[in-house]
């Protein structure tokens, strides 16, 4: 049920209940954001919204973070171009306590001249983080150069130098504007909470909110257009292409949707065939409609290597030139249509994402709008109200162009814009034709409520040849597929990235799903989703979006993918074709496409920061070896290689199929019996112990700004009993503004932005992780203090922070098993890592037997071994100022604890086994 009011202010307060959820889901909305701002005061209102942070009348900025941290929640906030927005998300039974904080941040906050200084120097930083990205850079760029001149066009965390420029006053000024005009502020519940405890909730905290002299937020967006290109010599060249599209109050916007799902809405869309299945231009290609205030853009995306950005536009134009002339096929748009539908169906199944969008569609439309109603407007969107759209947006020759790389063989600006012209007049419509008006009721089926089905254990059959079958029975869309015990750790040098060129390769054909058909049997047939990911030690195959009819043939597919892959040689290497003209072209092939992947992971610097972590930590292994391969690896592959390593080890007893959704575990049982349990069991080979190896690594990067630290140790296989205890002791020194190391290197010390720790979990072996991205002069103070507030926790972790992080964990937790795709998922990945199946009250069960003695133990361990330390560090970096691996162990020694296993005499141990005793 979803209920609607106003308080008397004009505040909007809207409410859907989703009882037994577990779970409440909170957004403040307000319709006032960067693009609001005068130019000279451009990152005004995100150092305003960061500093909101930093404390209140009553609270201060240690306090608000151990309020929320404490129950489980984080306290989000954010500013966009068009709206800020403070967030949070809790387990029920903290949302009085919790909605009280938000409240308070959003309303009171104090604006301390010390602490605004701090948040200062933290978006200082996250400019710097920001701009190693390539990607990031080009999409920043986009809207520079499609709103030039106006504040939606620039930067929202704004300039170093005029964020430094803003007083504490402007700061509280720009506050008082934020809320100036209540009616333009959204309050948005959703989740395991009653209309009547919301709108008390609401009430109580913002009904003396007063308007400012009837203050009415407005936005009047020109879409100007502009071609910005960034010379780079990196691998790619990341682009982004955007005209000018319906807005949102236009019924057209629904013929605009249609149009980025019919040309990029999956792998058997024209853009991923045209562009990377067949020329192997990309590795990601996609095109999106995205509404920003009373304007739209509708843009295409993509990463492509050297020398081929021409030919990727002149693809892109012959398939709107295509749409143009032919049109779309009624079937094509069903299908297209269906898909939207099943994807919103999905997003149905989250609680905070529903919150969200509501509080969105208010701020919009004025009323929240039902995914039936939806559903309804794009059915009586027909094939020439697409072309028409297309039309007017490629007839005025407006676009704006952003890239970040090398632009060789780029289309001018006036080939742009001629393609653009002749393209767009192609389209002629019928006389008196108009966009077909829609009914305000819909006519299709309500979605079913949701209902919580976390209380029912999933569970697990074991055929008689090995294969495993697993299921959670939920209410909503089905998801379902396989994972299979293959990742990077069982190749051998020769055979680096195979297991990632496989999992591309099975979707390239089975012995009855030939090439090209199996994304369009799960798309366009079904209006489903299809995808994959490779890891260090497993790889998987899912789908998503499906109805509980589509099961038995979507595991036909996966299971052909997965066990009888045809992985040819001309799919793999690439076809020869002949012209027209009788001369023959060698086209590019899957490797080809992979290689592009490997060559945009190359341009960013977070991803070469982890590959080097792998490298340095497990040289000369698997383990440390790049998940993808590389360049070198690949074209040394053949595809009887890949072949021979598939039938090594896509076996039965190596293979887990999971299913989450409305079916039964007998029905999928009985469905995978039917299909493969006459399969061989067969031994495959076992993977190579990894051995760990301590020391520093610091490598230069010319995107890089900031030095990209990470400090690693090892911790524990996924199947350790202590597995726990290390996910506890990495939340409590680096999960959240209340963790130990945030709380001392980024609030007290400054040294850095942010800083986290992570317990990375292999079935294999487990990775201890601190990372942050610091300057230069700052990696020797982080690494020292790190060590120091180690050794400190070794004495004094208390109870409190281990049952702060277990109510963190909970929340996380459910957080996984809240979607059908990310509990189906969860499943399969756990189980592969551990060998078991765990429902939500067992897998909570293990949390909560931690003790903080299990912890300290954790903590004693890590602090025994030689750690690797590694950085991306920029160009012409002075490495005085980095540590050597002598100075790394001094530190970690100098305030070595006494009160335990460990002594300031003990020398480090590398490769002993990881572990407390």
């Amino acid at each position: 049920m979803i209920e609607h009011f106003q308080l008397d202010n004009g505040i909007h307060v809207v409410c859907e209940e989703i009882p037994e959820s577990q779970k409440v889901g909170v957004q403040i909305r307000i319709g006032y954001g960067s693009a609001h701002e005068s130019i000279d005061e451009n990152g005004l209102t995100f150092l305003m919204q960061e500093s909101a942070n930093g404390g209140t009348a009553t609270r201060t900025r240690k306090q608000i973070s151990e309020e929320t941290e404490s129950r489980g929640a984080s306290l989000s906030t954010e500013t966009k171009r068009t709206c800020t927005e403070f967030s949070i998300s809790c387990l029920d039974r903290y949302i009085d306590d919790l909605f009280a904080v938000l409240a308070d941040v959003t309303l009171n906050p104090k604006f301390d001249a010390v602490e605004i200084e701090k948040t200062k120097a933290r978006i200082e930083q996250w400019i710097d983080a920001k701009n190693q990205n390539p990607d990031a850079r080009a999409g920043s760029q986009l809207f520079e150069a499609v709103f030039s001149g106006q504040a939606a066009g620039a930067e929202t965390m704004g300039s170093k130098d005029l964020v430094a420029s803003f007083t504490p006053e402007q700061v509280a000024e720009k506050h008082k504007a934020l809320l100036s005009s209540p009616e333009d502020i959204c309050i948005s519940f959703a989740g395991d909470i009653k209309v009547e405890k919301a709108k008390e909730l609401a009430e109580r905290y913002f009904k003396d909110l007063k308007p400012a002299q009837e203050v009415k937020h407005t936005l009047n967006l020109e879409f100007v257009g502009q071609d910005m290109r960034d010379e780079q010599d990196n691998e790619q060249l990341n682009l982004l292409f955007a005209m000018k599209a319906p807005p949102v109050s236009d019924d057209k916007r629904y013929a605009a949707m249609l149009l980025k799902q019919l040309l990029s809405g999956g792998m058997s869309s024209p853009l991923f065939t045209e562009v990377r299945d067949k020329r192997g231009l990309v590795y990601s290609v996609h095109s999106s409609y995205y509404p920003v205030g009373d304007a739209a853009l509708f843009f295409i995306g993509a990463g492509t290597g050297k020398g081929n950005a021409g030919e990727l536009l002149d693809t892109v134009f012959m398939i709107f030139d295509d749409f143009i002339k032919k049109g779309f096929e009624q079937d094509d748009i069903d299908r297209a249509v269906e898909s939207l539908k099943r994807g919103l169906d999905a997003m149905d199944e989250g609680i905070y994402g529903k919150a969200v969008s509501n509080a969105s569609q208010i701020l919009r439309h004025g009323r929240t709008v039902s995914t039936p109603e939806i559903y309804q407007k794009l059915k009586n969107v027909t094939s020439e109200d697409i072309q028409q759209v297309l039309a007017e947006m490629l007839q005025s020759g407006e676009y704006a162009f952003s890239g970040v790389g090398p632009h060789d063989t780029m289309l001018s600006e006036d080939d742009i814009r001629v393609n653009m012209e002749a393209i767009g007049s192609g389209f002629k419509a019928s006389q008196n034709k108009a966009l077909a008006k829609t009914q305000d009721k819909a006519q299709a089926d309500e979605i079913k409520p949701f209902t919580s089905e976390f209380g029912k254990a999933p569970q697990i059959t074991e055929l008689p040849n090995g294969l495993k079958v697993m299921t959670s029975e939920r209410p909503g869309t089905l998801s379902c597929g396989a994972w299979v015990g293959a990742g990077a750790i069982h190749e051998t040098p020769e055979l680096n990235g195979a297991t990632h060129m496989n999992e591309h390769m099975m979707f390239k054909g089975t012995p009855s799903y030939p090439a090209g058909t199996i994304d369009k049997t799960i798309e366009s047939e079904m209006g489903g989703h299809l995808n994959a990911y490779t890891s260090k030690d497993q790889t998987a195959y899912y789908f998503y979006n499906l109805l509980p009819e589509h099961l038995e043939k979507v595991i036909d597919i996966c299971g052909e993918m997965v066990f009888q892959a045809n992985i040819d040689e001309e799919e793999f290497d690439g076809k020869t074709i002949t012209n027209p003209d009788g001369t023959k072209v060698k086209m590019k092939g899957e490797r080809d496409v992979v290689i592009e992947e490997i060559g945009m992971y190359n341009d960013d610097v977070g991803s070469r920061a982890m590959y080097l972590v792998s490298e340095a930590t497990y040289p000369d292994q698997p383990q440390g070896r790049p998940i993808l391969g590389t360049e070198a690896s690949l074209r040394a592959m053949t595809s009887q290689m890949l072949r021979d390593y598939r039938d090594q080890f896509y076996v039965p007893n190596n293979v887990v199929f999971s299913a989450a959704g409305p079916i039964k575990h007998a029905d999928f049982v009985k469905c995978i019996e039917d299909k493969f349990s006459a399969l061989p069991q067969v031994d495959f080979p076992a993977y190579e112990e990894p051995v760990y190896k301590g020391g520093t690594v610091f490598r230069e990067m010319k995107d890089a700004k900031l030095c990209n630290f990470v400090l690693t140790t090892p911790s524990v296989p996924a199947t350790h009993e202590a597995s726990a205890a290390y996910t506890m002791l990495a939340m409590i020194l680096g999960t959240g503004e209340s963790s130990r190391l945030s709380q001392k290197i980024v609030d007290e010390l400054g040294l850095t932005a942010d800083i986290g720790g992570y317990n990375m979990q292999y079935r294999q072996c487990g990775d201890f992780h601190i990372a942050a991205d610091v300057k230069a002069e700052n990696v020797k103070p982080v690494l020292e203090t790190i060590y120091a507030e180690l050794n400190r926790a070794c004495a004094d972790i208390t109870d409190e922070e281990l049952q702060k992080v277990k109510i963190m964990a909970e929340v996380g937790t459910i957080n996984k098993y809240e979607k059908n795709q990310s509990a189906c998922d969860s499943m399969g990945r756990k189980y592969m890592k551990t060998g078991k199946l765990q429902s939500l009250e067992e897998t909570l069960a293990e949390i909560n037997a931690v003790t903080v003695d299990d912890v300290k133990d954790a903590l004693k361990s890590i602090l025994e071994f030689a750690p690797t330390v590694t950085a991306i560090v920029p160009e012409g970096t002075d490495h005085s100022l980095l540590p050597s691996n002598e100075e790394v162990l001094v530190m970690r020694d100098r305030h070595r604890f006494q009160g335990g296993r460990l002594g300031a005499s003990q020398s480090a141990q590398p490769n002993k086994p990881a572990g407390p005793s």
